[in-house]
């Protein structure tokens, strides 16, 4: 739902807000056509005028259009110097957005803007990791990486993500992995096509920590079954594929792998285990039950899109 800047604000005045986590969607553009792309489900829907407060017959969606560099800054800084959450994890997505030309310049400006808490984390396919530029402002703000990957092999890989250009192999993680360090994770979407089980999710980690990896995370599909009308064939592959994480958790345990933490509810769940020294998490997020769900939960969590536009997702709407 499409909230105004100043309903935005409101929040923040009357609202004890403990943790933000800010997505933002810096661009549209992207080198990939994936099977399980949350934007083709919801945001290039027809749905606008049923999730969005400000819909009116003559709108332009805001996730079909794009604010010029210099607003989409200036946009980014108001939002910025109104968050006063003592917690702040900032998601950086697009699109690709290691192929925009706004990546560095928005790491710049989160520089400016000081919480007691901060994170700041990439989702990529890896498109732009190779590039000097790029790795050098990643390291400088210490941005963590997430890195998308479906299975094991190039193969499946790109039958998966269908890599127009800029296709992620095996051989350039391992260069990233050793450019990033412990920066660099890979997390996976949960498919039963790629990974089937518990012990395919172990020989997973270790293929990618053969690589160099240090960091794993995985990611129950995240579909909203409130908008089915929104894309058929990409809910239809969520249900065929789905690997419900409670299931993979208890089979992990009967093979040894220990759980360290099982945390949340069913709206968001987050599961934690170690193996071979190793911490891992999956995580469920049930955007059916989140859009139930009323404010004052001290979580607040918005998209900015490319436009500048402000959009709350799922865990609350006010």
């Amino acid at each position: 739902m499409l909230i105004t800047t100043e309903h935005f604000k409101k929040i923040y005045r009357e609202n004890k807000v403990s943790v933000t986590c800010l997505v933002l969607i810096i661009n549209n553009e992207c080198n990939a056509n994936c099977k399980v792309c949350l934007a083709k489900q919801i945001f290039k829907s027809s749905l606008c005028k049923e999730i969005c407060e400000g819909y009116t017959a003559k709108c332009v969606r805001c996730c079909d259009h794009t604010a010029s560099d210099e607003e989409f800054y200036a946009r980014l800084e108001d939002i910025l110097s109104t968050i006063n959450s003592p917690i702040v994890d900032i998601i950086i997505t697009g699109g690709e957005p290691t192929l925009s030309n706004r990546f560095i310049p928005t790491l710049e400006i989160l520089d400016k803007y000081s919480f007691p808490t901060k994170e700041i984390e990439l989702e990529t396919n890896g498109a732009g990791l190779g590039d000097k530029e790029i790795a050098k402002a990643l390291i400088k703000h210490k941005v963590q990486i997430h890195l998308s990957r479906y299975g094991k092999s190039d193969d499946e890989n790109q039958a998966e993500f269908g890599f127009t250009s800029h296709a992620t192999t095996n051989a350039d993680i391992e260069r990233y992995a050793k450019t990033y360090g412990d920066l660099f994770g890979v997390s996976t979407v949960l498919l039963a096509n790629h990974i089937e089980s518990a012990e395919a999710m172990l020989d997973m980690m270790d293929a990618f920590s053969e690589m160099g990896v240090k960091h794993h995370a995985f990611l129950e599909v995240m579909a909203d079954t409130t908008l089915r009308r929104a894309n058929k064939e990409i809910l239809n592959y969520y249900d065929k594929f789905r690997v419900p994480i409670e299931a993979l958790s208890r089979n992990l345990e009967l093979l040894g792998v220990k759980k360290i933490a099982d945390e949340g509810n069913e709206s968001y769940r987050f599961i934690t285990h170690e193996y071979k020294g190793r911490v891992f998490t999956m995580t469920s997020s049930d955007l059916s039950k989140q859009h139930r769900q009323e404010t004052n939960n001290g979580f607040s969590r918005f998209l900015i899109m490319p436009s500048g536009e402000i959009v709350v997702n799922g865990i609350e709407k006010r």
